[in-house]
């Protein structure tokens, strides 16, 4: 009968013969080390590393590779590349190899594993990639040019207008302002204090009255940089108002 410490020491060989092939002897069962959560700038750019991973307790070669969570869309392996180096490749960092940009996902989980090819077990971590917004949009109009139409008697205060521009950014780089950028030599019209409206700011309107359109330029402006500027023209149409008598004052003026 062998003794038990000859079959100790045959084991022991076998693991010095592991060492001496793969430069390591597993000393503990597969493990992986990743950050838990990375932050970076969407849209940031190409091929940045965004993570350093590790592993330990391995007997052989490694092979590294992700899987999406239930928060990232189908194009989620485009998105992210990874490249094994260190002896028997145990270190691997993670890359974005594609633009990051959507407004609607800020945050993607997604899970690192290591295969260990000798010993044929599997280890897994999970990183929280988060998205930091950036100010890439500027408020825009739906239209270049709007048509308008103010009733001759209209008086101080009428709105004439509200504002319809939208910034997609995520707040708060959605936040913008509007403000008269042109066509307002007489100061007619005035932005209203809540800053979503054209307002007439005189009570002569009716002087308009079938004339050419006033053509007045809007602009948007971002309240955070890089301060993007959007402009749209409103042409302001003078209507005459039914059953509306005419002043003394008005039929005097010359022609």
């Amino acid at each position: 009968m062998r003794s038990s410490g000859s079959s100790f020491g045959r084991a022991r060989l076998a693991l010095a013969l592991v060492a001496l092939c793969f430069g390591t002897i597993a000393d503990a069962a597969l493990r992986i080390t990743c950050p838990t959560v990375v932050t970076l700038p969407e849209k940031g750019p190409l091929n940045q590393n965004i993570a350093k991973v590790s592993a330990a307790g391995y007997t052989g070669p490694l092979t590294f590779g992700f899987s999406a969570g239930s928060t990232v869309n189908a194009t989620f392996n485009d998105m992210l590349a990874i490249n094994a180096t260190g002896t028997v490749y145990s270190i691997a960092t993670l890359s974005v190899h594609t633009t990051l940009k959507n407004n609607s996902i800020r945050n993607i989980a997604f899970t690192v594993f290591v295969n260990d090819t000798v010993g044929r077990t599997t280890a897994t971590c999970g990183i929280l990639m988060q998205l930091q917004a950036i100010n890439d949009y500027s408020a825009d109009f739906p239209q270049a040019v709007y048509d308008v139409y103010v009733q001759e008697n209209a008086t101080f205060g009428a709105v004439v207008v509200t504002f319809n521009a939208f910034d997609p950014d995520p707040f708060p780089y959605n936040i913008f302002t509007y403000t008269i950028f042109d066509g307002n030599a007489n100061n007619v019209f005035a932005i209203s204090s809540d800053n979503t409206q054209l307002l007439l700011n005189t009570d002569s309107f009716y002087l308009l009255e079938d004339s050419s359109p006033l053509n007045i330029t809007i602009a948007t402006t971002n309240t955070a940089p890089p301060f993007y500027t959007s402009l749209a023209s409103y042409l302001v149409y003078v209507t005459e108002a039914p059953g509306w008598i005419h002043s003394l004052m008005e039929t005097s003026l010359p022609m």
